[in-house]
C-alpha cells in the first residue's frame, strides 16, 4: 500500500499536469494561488488539490497561538516538506476550518478604493515609475509588466533547460521568450487582481491564457508556476505592508475624532451645569446682562487589461523532491501538537506589520496566512518554503 508520501507526491504531479491542459483550470488554480500567495507554487498546487477554496492557511499550533482552533473531525491540507529532516510531510488548516470559542476573530487585508493611490506611489517607490496610472487598474498592470520585465531572465534560462518534450522545444529563442513573458505577465497580474478583491476573469479573459497548453510538462509548468508566484508575492507584499498602514491609519484617526468628541461633550455639559448653577443671564465673558429692555419681535427663521509583454526572474524552486513519509500529522481541535518544521505557515498577527519585498533575492518562504504578516488586520507567517 502506498505511503502517505508517496499518495502526497503523486497528488502534485498528477495535479500539475492538469493545470496546463486548459486555460479554465490553470486561472481556477491562480485564484487559489492568489489567495495563498505567501506559499511557494509547490504548496499552492498542494492545496488547490485539496482545498481550492482556502483562503488563508497555517499549521494548528498557529491557530492555537492566535486563539483559535481546528474543527473537530477536520482533515489538513497535506504539504510536502522540502527540507532534509525527519519530518517530510505537514499538516494546515484553512481559516474557515477554524473557530474561536472566545470570539477571536483573524480578519485578512483588504484593498479599498480610498488606499489607491497610497498603493501606487509605494509600488512606485520599490518597482520604479510607471507611465499609465490613469486608474488603478492600469496602474497594477504597468506595475506587474515592469516587475516582470525586471525579472524574468533567470527564469527563462530554466526554462531553456527543461522545454525538451513539451509544446516548447521547437521554439526559437524569440519567440519562447516572448510566450514565456507574456504568460507571466497575465499570470502575476491575474493574481494580483484577485487579491485585491477584482474579479480577475472579467480583466484579463481565458483568451490570454489560450499558450499555457503549451507548458505541457510538469518541468516547464513549475518554470512558469514559480516565476509567477515568486513575482505575484513579491508585489503583493507591498501592497498588503501599504493596506495595512493605512487601515492603521484610518483607526488611529478615528479613534483621535472620538476622543475629541467625548471631550467636546464633557465641556459641553460643564458649560451647561454652569449655567444651571448661575442662572441663564450670566453671559460670555462674565458681564452683566444689559438693562435696555429686549426685543419682543418674531423669532428668526475592463478595460485595463491590454497585456505589452514584460517579465520577472529569480532562481526557480526545483520539482518535488521529497524525503520519507512520516506518519499522520492530523490533530483534534484544541490540542496543540508539537511544531513541525519551523518554515511553516503562520497568519500574520492580528496588529502585525506587513514586511513587502524589493528587488531583493527572495527568502525562503512561508506558509500562507502563510507568513508572518499575512494575517495582520489578521493572518500570516512563516518563511516563502512553507508559507502559511
Amino acid at each position: 500500500m502506498p505511503s502517505k508520501y508517496n499518495l502526497t507526491v503523486e497528488l502534485s504531479s498528477r495535479t500539475t499536469r492538469e493545470l496546463s491542459s486548459s486555460p479554465g483550470k490553470y486561472m481556477s488554480f491562480l485564484i487559489t494561488a492568489a489567495n495563498n500567495y505567501k506559499y511557494s507554487f509547490a504548496d499552492q498546487i498542494l492545496i488547490y488539490a485539496q482545498k481550492p477554496t482556502a483562503t488563508a492557511c497555517a499549521e494548528i499550533e498557529i491557530w492555537n497561538r492566535l486563539g483559535r482552533w481546528v474543527n473537530k473531525g477536520t482533515k489538513g491540507i497535506t504539504l510536502l516538506v522540502d527540507r532534509n529532516i525527519p519530518y517530510k510531510l505537514r499538516h494546515v488548516f484553512d481559516i474557515a476550518d477554524t473557530n474561536s470559542r472566545y470570539g477571536n476573530e483573524v480578519k485578512l487585508w483588504a484593498m479599498k478604493d480610498e488606499y489607491a493611490d497610497q498603493v501606487v506611489e509605494n509600488l512606485e517607490n520599490s518597482f520604479g515609475e510607471i507611465e499609465s496610472k490613469s486608474t488603478f487598474k492600469r496602474a497594477i498592470v504597468g506595475i506587474v509588466e515592469a516587475v516582470v520585465q525586471d525579472n524574468y531572465s533567470d527564469y527563462l534560462e530554466q526554462l531553456y533547460q527543461v522545454r525538451e518534450g513539451s509544446n516548447l522545444e521547437k521554439m526559437d529563442v524569440d519567440e519562447l521568450t516572448g510566450e514565456f513573458r507574456d504568460m507571466l505577465i497575465v499570470s502575476v497580474a491575474f493574481q494580483v487582481f484577485t487579491r485585491c478583491g477584482y474579479d480577475a476573469s472579467e480583466l484579463i479573459k481565458a483568451d490570454y491564457f489560450t499558450n499555457i497548453t503549451d507548458f505541457n510538462t510538469p518541468e516547464t509548468l513549475n518554470a512558469i508556476g514559480n516565476a509567477s508566484s515568486d513575482i505575484s508575492e513579491m508585489i503583493l507584499r507591498e501592497i498588503e505592508a501599504t493596506v495595512r498602514d493605512a487601515a492603521r491609519e484610518e483607526r488611529q484617526n478615528r479613534t483621535f475624532a472620538e476622543n475629541t468628541k467625548v471631550r467636546d461633550n464633557e465641556n459641553e455639559k460643564k458649560n451647561t451645569e454652569r449655567s444651571e448653577d448661575y442662572g441663564t443671564d450670566l453671559q460670555t465673558g462674565g458681564r452683566l446682562p444689559s438693562s435696555e429692555p429686549q426685543s419682543t419681535g418674531e423669532p428668526e427663521d475592463r478595460e485595463i487589461w491590454d497585456a505589452s509583454v514584460s517579465v520577472s526572474a529569480r532562481q526557480q524552486e526545483s520539482d518535488l523532491q521529497r524525503n520519507a513519509d512520516v506518519g499522520q500529522t492530523e490533530q483534534s481541535s484544541g490540542a496543540d501538537r508539537p511544531g513541525g518544521d519551523g518554515g511553516s505557515g503562520t497568519p500574520d498577527k492580528t496588529n502585525g506589520e506587513g514586511t513587502g519585498r524589493k528587488r531583493a533575492d527572495e527568502e525562503d518562504r512561508s506558509d500562507e496566512v502563510g507568513r508572518d504578516d499575512e494575517l495582520s488586520e489578521s493572518i500570516g507567517g512563516g518563511d516563502r518554503s512553507e508559507r502559511a
